[in-house]
């Protein structure tokens, strides 16, 4: 489970929803959850919500392996957990370090829920408190970021979509060259190929960017799409939800988490109390009262060879 408030408390309340067990109940002011949109239901911090939320994650925590931020891929390839709550880059790097030449296959996956889910992103921000001397700095680098081929390479390494719009990665040829290089592409006239066509993964640019631009691929002179569920590269979003017609901050389906605000204390609360519950303090004492009881054999231990040792130079 991820060590986030935030990424769990969401996933906790959908599957409050789902299961049902939010059937019937209601929040301070009478509204049922059940009528709210995921975009609405997410940022609900009330009693009784909280209440729910923290009795679902103290009892997942007899299922657990451990809560994780950065280790739960590596706890995936190595076999210690089966299933991780996990951000979209570091699936991607799972699922990639999962590959598997006896099976041709890749032995983990990545699913997105079909009914409900919270959004996120990683943004550069310029904080108010910055230094008006590096605003020239921090533009230059930001700048250096949106470059088509730098953001390229960027997406290839750490799995996450760009914020770049893909019809500038694609136009560009400096980023070409990355994503072929990356996608070992038979490109002769983008970068440096060691091999034949044969032995790469694409036969040539064009079948690679109808695969990564279109999710699509040509049979005989037809383009044929693949299916947006069960077989996507998952760099970029091949279909855009529109926004509500009153310009509602959510997507029907899905929902953006804002700040706790004066409720942040109480889910704070609910959260560490959640993760906490359940940790038996007697084998911890026990090893403790151990520790010090052989931290204080040593010492004892010490001061009589010391007296023994001065006894023996007094005889001889």
């Amino acid at each position: 489970m991820k060590d986030s408030i935030r990424d769990s408390y969401a996933a906790t309340v959908f599957y409050l929803l789902e299961s049902g067990k939010l059937d019937g109940m209601v929040n301070d002011d009478g509204r049922k959850y059940t009528d709210m949109e995921p975009g609405v239901l997410i940022n609900e911090v009330d009693d009784n919500l909280l209440a729910a939320v923290k009795d679902a994650l103290t009892e997942q925590k007899e299922q657990l392996f451990g809560y994780e931020v950065d280790f739960g891929k590596d706890d995936l390839l190595s076999g210690n957990a089966m299933v991780d709550l996990a951000w979209s880059g570091d699936a991607m790097y799972a699922v990639e370090e999962s590959w598997s030449d006896e099976l041709e296959d890749y032995e983990l996956g990545y699913y997105l829920p079909h009914s409900t889910g919270n959004i996120w992103f990683d943004g550069w921000v310029v904080p108010k408190t910055h230094d008006p001397a590096h605003l020239d700095a921090i533009k230059l680098f930001i700048n250096y970021l949106n470059r088509p081929d730098v953001a390229a390479a960027n997406l290839l390494e750490i799995g996450y979509s760009s914020a770049v719009k893909a019809d500038v990665i694609r136009d560009d040829v400096d980023a070409n060259a990355v994503l072929a290089e990356g996608y070992n592409v038979y490109a002769p006239e983008l970068w440096e190929v060691e091999g034949s066509a044969e032995e790469c993964d694409f036969a040539d640019w064009d079948e690679f960017e109808l695969y990564f631009f279109e999710n699509a691929y040509l049979d005989g002179d037809e383009t044929v799409s693949y299916d947006e569920i069960s077989h996507s590269n998952w760099r970029y979003p091949f279909s855009a939800a529109e926004l509500p017609a009153d310009d509602t901050r959510y997507i029907d389906t899905l929902g953006v988490m804002r700040d706790f605000g004066d409720k942040n204390h109480d889910v704070v609360t609910a959260w560490n109390y959640s993760r906490s519950a359940g940790v038996n303090a007697l084998p911890v004492l026990g090893w403790t009262a151990l520790a010090i009881a052989v931290a204080a054999g040593a010492v004892c231990l010490v001061i009589w060879l010391k007296r023994v040792r001065s006894h023996n130079v007094r005889l001889k």
